[in-house]
């Protein structure tokens, strides 16, 4: 495996020589209530400005994928972020995570499971010790494909918890642009 110090983030496109393993990859790794269609997910690639996808690289080795929307100037969405199970534990999700973060302008926002069991206060864990807050305010995610159910979820952010009103137009943004709702 080349050093961690050699990644980059390839933007993902129709002839991106590693879509294959990156969308195998945003398949395997999230339930299919917790993602988009995979050809709505890749349609978003070309049709929308918001949304960005980038594969994870070590050199040339597909590592990862992060997606991502940038829904203001001052903050954006991590919608999807993965790391190929082979590397795992490797400490390449960190230094991903990280050098997305520094090269943002503004905050970045992501949804984490509650911490009601090992798993979920393992990714909060995570998260916490690569600069992101678990925010105490109440959230729940809209259903990714019609007839699907509301899950409750928690918000983390690079910046500290909003106040109230704050949040409630972070999230009525963050509804309407990622998931589509009239809000």
């Amino acid at each position: 495996m080349k050093p961690i110090s050699t990644l980059t983030f390839s933007p993902l496109h129709s002839t991106h020589p590693h879509l294959g393993a990156a969308t195998a990859l945003y398949e395997t790794a999230f339930p299919e209530a917790e993602r988009r269609d995979t050809a709505l997910w890749l349609d978003l690639m070309t049709t929308s400005r918001q949304f960005h996808a980038l594969a994870i690289m070590t050199g040339e080795a597909f590592a990862g994928l992060i997606t991502w929307w940038q829904l203001t100037d001052d903050f954006c969405y991590v919608e999807h972020f993965a790391i190929a199970p082979s590397l795992r534990s490797a400490g390449i999700g960190g230094v991903a995570l990280e050098q997305f973060v520094n090269e943002r302008k503004g905050y970045v926002v992501l949804e984490v499971e509650p911490p009601t069991d090992e798993m979920p206060r393992r990714r909060i864990g995570f998260y916490s010790r690569h600069g992101f807050s678990l925010w105490t305010l109440p959230y729940r995610q809209p259903p990714y494909r019609s007839g699907g159910d509301w899950l409750d979820l928690c918000l983390m952010s690079t910046a500290k918890e909003p106040t109230q009103d704050v949040a409630e137009r972070l999230v009525k943004t963050l509804h309407q642009s990622v998931y589509g709702l009239e809000c």
